[in-house]
């Protein structure tokens, strides 16, 4: 088996996510009923086209399609209306500021006075779900809209720091938070993330996000609350509890998020923690039964495994860019003293080809070789 061949065969590190760790728990809890300890509020998501509202819908709920989240303006006509079993609502709006600009639809849903720049809204869609599939659908006429059926608790404004915060959501945004007040909206910055798990937001990004939405809060002579600005990953729900964290504290101590929280805080680390072990005992099980193919590459797997276990150790104790070259020299060291005592050697008879010149006139193509088979040659090699 050659060198890349034998590559080819360790198969990578699958790394738990403590994040997805604590959704799952979040979402355990909301679906186990926390009810007793108090009212839950009603969240309602708007925000630009394709900023992940529908994604976070889903993470709540814990279904990975319930919510369509191709990212096209299309994609959510309708104020989607999220029934949890306890008493938890999520209302996902059409996004604003995309190519039909169905931001008048937003407005009326909030009780906000629609705006001459963009189409009028004659009717306001809304599909309900309970129990992870939708149980039916109302249309209301804009005009007279009940103010207080999608009327939020707290609006969630998310945002795509990687996509740009631009001006086309300043008038949109600012009428928002004088509409609602800015002490019932959370900004959501969903940190997408591309191939290798790479974070697509820069820090320019990020700077420039708090910079917009400081300008657009002295616009309306309000100032921005810093920590009314969560960072999250809404796919993989990474800072969830941190989202709902804040969500409790401007709700005025919500006893029944309190609840979820501190469930989910509670148990997080030891499930994270069996994750783990269970993924290195995965690792370690696929090298386990290997074998080498020669004495060259016989070390090869154990001591790539050994790197890989290494450095998702740094990872995990946040110090990933320490070298490992002093861990991994005695390391390799004792994977040869182990290859040594597996290694046999046998000596064999084999024959080796003779040659001698031919003196006569050949067309020159080379040596002619000849066999001597009374004269054989012994070498000694390693056992298969």
């Amino acid at each position: 088996m050659s060198r890349g061949t034998r590559q080819e065969v360790l198969l990578p590190l699958e790394e738990p996510s403590l994040g997805a760790v604590r959704a799952r728990l979040v979402q355990k809890r909301l679906g186990e009923g926390c009810a007793s300890k108090g009212t839950l509020p009603r969240l309602v998501s708007t925000g630009k086209t394709g900023s992940g509202k529908s994604t976070l819908g889903n993470l709540l709920v814990g279904a990975d399609d319930l919510l369509r989240t191709t990212g096209h303006q299309d994609c959510t006509d309708a104020a989607h209306f999220l029934t949890f079993p306890h008493g938890l609502a999520y209302v996902d709006l059409p996004g604003v500021a995309g190519d039909d600009l169905l931001e008048n639809f937003n407005r009326v849903a909030l009780g906000m006075p629609q705006t001459p720049t963009w189409p009028t809204v004659e009717e306001v869609r809304v599909l309900r779900y309970e129990r992870l599939r939708c149980t039916g659908e109302q249309r209301y006429p804009a005009e007279g809209f009940p103010t207080d059926l999608l009327q939020p608790d707290l609006v969630l404004y998310l945002i795509a720091p990687h996509r740009g915060f631009g001006r086309a959501e300043a008038p949109y945004l600012k009428d928002l938070l004088c509409a609602v007040g800015s002490e019932r909206v959370l900004f959501v910055l969903n940190l997408f993330h591309g191939a290798g798990g790479r974070r697509m937001a820069t820090a320019e990004n990020l700077e420039d996000v708090h910079g917009q939405l400081a300008r657009w809060h002295r616009e309306v002579g309000l100032t921005l609350d810093t920590s009314r600005v969560v960072p999250m990953d809404c796919r993989s729900g990474a800072g969830l509890a941190e989202l709902l964290s804040a969500a409790r504290d401007y709700l005025g101590g919500s006893t029944a998020l309190t609840d979820v929280i501190t469930y989910q805080s509670e148990r997080a680390l030891g499930v994270y923690r069996e994750e783990i072990q269970r993924a290195v005992v995965r690792f370690a099980a696929q090298v386990a039964p290997s074998s080498p193919a020669d004495d060259e590459s016989a070390s090869e797997l154990p001591a790539m495994a050994g790197r890989l276990l290494l450095e998702y150790a740094g990872r995990l104790a946040e110090n990933g860019a320490a070298p490992h070259d002093a861990w991994l020299e005695p390391f390799a060291a004792l994977i040869g003293k182990e290859v040594a005592k597996l290694r046999k050697v046998a000596t064999e008879p084999i024959i080796e080809r003779r040659s001698k010149d031919v003196y006569e006139k050949v067309p020159r193509y080379g040596w002619v070789k000849e066999t001597d088979y009374d004269r054989p040659i012994y070498e000694t090699r390693a056992a298969r």
